[in-house]
């Protein structure tokens, strides 16, 4: 946000305030029965300028008084407030707000309009600010003697705050708030009358203003040339709809629509909402961009007129928070549609910068003044305002860059990059909630080479040199914490003079986000006090990375118990020595969206590596495990000596019978036997070089040296992928496909049947980088400063008296899925903790 935005006022202004030099008071200004803020012309106070001033006797709108005495001693006929700079020109060209607003009757509302409140108003927000004071005697309504415009809406100070281009206050505005009666349909009762007069006319409203004005002699004369932004809040968007109906939009400029358009879900679809004011705008913005279309295609017309039409366009800003976004959500996707339907393709981009619709991060009451913190939520008014030459048609259009492919584009030595960006939420089902409540600030820096060029909310357009032609921008969220739902994303983008090249940027879903953490757990029937109590742990003498639920120190002492008790002292040593890592609570959600049992800290991973697929979690689906799980279940299957030696002995007493292996068919993604899973890592690690031997003299049987188990290990990728294409050549299909199967899984197969050191160096995300122990034991003669933090081998990468002491002791260990598509072998959790998190 630019210029100034005050705190809301607290205390009832004094009874004679005091008007700028330059605007003589009068005695005709001023709302009957009024002794307060409405009783005469004002500033807000010394620091502020623009003059509050308070009209009675109008014609053009509500002629109700609808008086609410449990509110106002004021009441709402022939009235409004205006918003007026004394230095005001009145030869140049005016921008006029003609603000709608809400409903006034209700409990539930603050404020009567801008009727002045009473010393005592009876309203929800008062009953709470009593129900919290620590004194019920002597309390004083918070409420008390407060105008809607200045306490709630900060209108003056907003427009006050708005900057010309010149980096100025821009005197050119005037704020006009007709006083409605903002009666709400009760039950049973036939519908109100138009809460801001029969048939209101924003024309007319603002002839009469700006006419009494001058005859109040609080202008010198009426402006020559006006433009209208018709503004509404809340239930002021039927009157707004119902101007459009009527076409008293000839000075209409634009709109600005506070979550101003009601739904309701459809009777036979509730997917759907219904929303006749939501339908109305859009049907006035596709009659204007249908038109504006028309002249667009006409070839008759010089690119001169044709950008004068765009900018004759009125365009709309819509802000909304979570109550609203029935009819928000999808409210920027149903206009961009229409300028895609009406607009030609060369001219949409300039179009489709008139309609702009942003959640703000704040209440329904708050959303024309803000909530006081970064960002649109600030002042989504004055936001409005500072792009007011972006989508208010001005009395004289400005000049568009566009393309023209039927002539030279005008020079321009700079290129200009828009970028546009928004959040990955994953898991919406469960997690919308959490940005329903709590909306998700996007203002975001963006970065090149690490200098911010940029800080914007959503859409950033900016300059830049055309050499060198490709930059990558990194958009880096400003969020902080609990409100950081998104993670920084980068995105090249090439550049050329004179044009303007636009990107998309999808920010990447922040797992680790505490809102979105815990509402899983909700979701899950956690309890979330009962989640959050995690203790340090120590398992088989290591610490626990992370911590444990205190739920779990049952099965942490018997696991520990166990592993002392029943594995000999060299056992204990190696176990200990081969645990590299072991992690237990991340609080963060599954990359997913969905509950993470590790988040609650009833979970621990040992040992994972990703890039050996050691230990890690494999998944069918995914076509490298898989791969490397059919290599790994075709070595586990093939028989030992000892399986042949029993095989033939057994096949001279029954001719014909078949490999006796315990393995034989063995299959990784059916198999849940703790034991065997074990054996087979155990099986494939020395199992292997001798598989690939032989395939290795039956893909070359010429070879000048016959293949042995130690060579082959030496082979790299490129001479499998060789030997592979021999086979191919000697017709031997299935040799050359398992040669050219390991090839693509190499690396893996090495490090599970030669070691994986974990070193103490750190890769290029942090972690612990990792290598072959034939790349590490050549790596070490030139750099003295490598170091082994531990050696992982076989593709089980667990010492055996771990997982035993961890599922005796009561932890299951996530190979035990109930369908065959995946492993984890890193993951032990407790499920009676789980359990128990939920009672």
């Amino acid at each position: 946000m630019r210029g100034r935005t005050d705190a809301p006022l607290a205390q009832r202004p004094p009874a004679e305030p005091k008007l700028a030099e330059s605007v003589p008071l009068q005695r005709d200004v001023g709302w009957p029965k009024a002794t307060g803020w409405n009783k005469t012309a004002r500033t807000i106070d010394s620091k502020h300028s623009m003059v509050r001033i308070p009209l009675a006797g109008l014609a053009k709108q509500n002629q109700d008084p609808s008086p609410n005495k449990e509110k106002t001693d004021e009441e709402a006929a022939g009235e409004a407030i205006v918003w007026l700079r004394p230095d005001l020109d009145v030869s140049k060209e005016v921008l006029v707000l003609v603000h709608l607003h809400g409903l006034t009757d209700r409990s539930a509302d603050p404020f009567a309009g801008y009727r002045e409140n009473n010393a005592d108003p009876k309203t929800e927000e008062s009953a709470e600010a009593r129900k919290v004071a620590k004194e019920k005697k002597g309390f004083v309504n918070p409420l008390a003697h407060k105008v809607r415009d200045v306490e709630r809406d900060r209108i003056g100070q907003q427009v006050e705050a708005v900057e010309d281009e010149s980096k100025v206050a821009d005197r050119q505005l005037i704020a006009v708030l007709p006083q409605g009666t903002g009666k709400s349909q009760k039950k049973g009762e036939p519908p109100q009358k138009p809460g801001f007069g029969k048939n209101f006319d924003a024309n007319a409203t603002v002839d009469e203003v700006l006419d009494r004005l001058v005859q109040e002699k609080l202008l010198k004369g009426a402006p020559k040339q006006t433009s209208i932004v018709l503004s509404a809040h809340s239930a002021g968007g039927s009157t707004v709809a119902k101007t459009l109906e009527a076409g008293h939009t000839d000075r209409i400029g634009g709109l600005i629509l506070f979550d101003a358009l009601y739904g309701k879900a459809n009777e036979k679809d509730p997917t759907k909402t219904d929303s006749p004011q939501r339908d109305q705008v859009i049907s006035w913005v596709e009659a204007n961009c249908h038109s504006l279309g028309r002249v667009l295609r006409d070839s008759t017309k010089t690119a001169q007129e044709k950008d004068t039409a765009v900018y004759a366009l009125p365009g709309v800003r819509g802000y909304w928070e979570s109550g609203y976004a029935n009819t928000y959500r999808d409210l920027q996707a149903r206009l961009n549609a229409v300028v895609t339907k009406e607009i030609p393709a060369d001219f949409r981009a300039a179009v489709n910068a008139k309609f702009v619709i942003t959640q703000v991060k704040t209440t329904h009451d708050q959303i024309i003044g803000g909530n006081a913190t970064p960002g649109v939520s600030s002042g989504p008014m004055q936001d409005a305002l500072h792009s007011r030459k972006d989508f208010v048609a001005p009395a004289v259009a400005r000049q568009i860059q566009r393309k023209t492919p039927g002539g030279p584009t005008p020079a321009k030595t700079a290129a200009t990059v828009k970028l546009t960006w928004k959040g990955e939420l994953k898991n919406a089902a469960q997690l919308q909630p959490v940005l329903d409540r709590h909306p998700e600030d996007l203002t975001a820096d963006i970065v090149e080479k690490g200098h911010t060029v940029e800080t914007a909310d959503t859409t950033a357009t900016f300059d830049v040199p055309p050499t060198p032609a490709s930059h990558t921008y990194t958009v880096a969220p400003k969020a902080a914490a609990p409100d950081d739902y998104y993670l920084p994303h980068s995105r090249k983008v090439a550049v050329e003079a004179g044009k303007t090249t636009e990107a998309e940027v999808t920010l990447p879903y922040n797992r680790s986000n505490v809102r979105f953490t815990e509402r899983t757990w909700k979701v899950a029937g956690i309890d979330v006090a009962k989640g959050n109590n995690v203790k340090a742990a120590t398992l088989f003498g290591r610490s626990v990375g992370g911590g444990l639920n205190a739920l779990t120190s049952p099965r942490v002492a018997a696991a520990n118990a166990w592993f002392t008790g029943n594995a000999s002292p060299a056992e204990q040593a190696a176990a200990t020595g081969s645990i590299v890592s072991i992690t237990g609570q991340v609080k963060r959600t599954q990359s997913r969206g969905t509950y993470s049992n590790h988040s609650t800290g009833v979970a621990i991973d040992i040992n994972p590596r990703e890039d050996s697929m050691q230990n890690w979690h494999v998944k069918k689906d995914d076509k490298h495990h898989a791969k490397a799980m059919k290599l790994f279940n075709t070595v586990v299957s093939q028989p030992s000596l000892l399986d042949t030696i029993a095989t033939a002995l057994a096949q001279i007493v029954v001719p014909g019978v078949g490999n006796l292996s315990a393995f034989r068919n063995f299959d990784v993604w059916t198999e849940r036997d703790r034991d065997r899973l074990l054996a087979a890592s155990h099986r494939f690690t020395t199992f292997f070089p001798d598989y690939l031997a032989k395939l290795a003299t039956q893909a070359d049987p010429a070879a000048t040296v016959a293949p042995t188990a130690s060579t082959v290990m030496a082979l790299s990728a490129t001479e499998l992928k060789a030997l592979a294409a021999r086979a191919r050549a000697g017709r031997k299909a299935d040799v050359s496909a398992t040669l050219t199967d390991i090839a693509d899984v190499w690396y893996e197969v090495r490090a599970w049947v030669g070691g994986f050191v974990i070193t103490n160096k750190n890769d290029s995300n942090g972690e612990a980088k990792g290598m072959l122990r034939g790349d590490f034991d050549n790596a070490k003669t030139t750099d003295p400063t490598l170091r082994s933090k531990g050696e992982l081998t076989g593709m089980i990468s667990l010492h055996p008296a771990v997982v035993k002491a961890l599922t005796e002791g009561g932890w299951s260990w996530m190979v035990d899925y109930p369908h065959d598509n995946e492993k984890d072998f890193m993951h032990f959790e407790d499920r009676t903790a789980e359990t128990d998190l939920k009672t």
